[in-house]
């Protein structure tokens, strides 16, 4: 039987996004700042960097909607990194960018 192809759903073209164009599809609450994945993403980033990128869909007036990676947004807010690593849908343009 022959198998269907796997289609990309997120483009590869790169861009910088600035954090204020960056809206969370959650917040990050208190309980979830303290448990044990968020210690671990939080060194991740300060040791290594941004190795993910975020996953994003495009809204309007220029703002992306995080739709994956809202912890590790919250997270690089935090640390005060002006720019972020994201993937944005196919049905618009797509972003991957470095964290600054």
């Amino acid at each position: 039987m022959a198998h269907a192809a796997v289609k990309i759903g997120f483009r590869q073209e790169v861009l910088e996004i600035p954090i204020e164009q960056l809206v969370a599809l959650k917040e990050t609450n208190a309980a979830v700042t303290g448990c044990r994945k968020y210690s671990q993403i939080k060194a991740s980033l300060a040791h290594i960097g941004l190795i993910e990128p975020l996953a994003v869909y495009p809204q309007a007036k220029g703002i992306y909607l995080v739709i994956n990676g809202n912890l590790r947004l919250h997270l690089l807010k935090e640390m005060g990194s002006p720019l972020f690593a994201a993937s944005s849908r196919l049905t618009t343009r797509a972003i991957r960018i470095t964290s600054g």
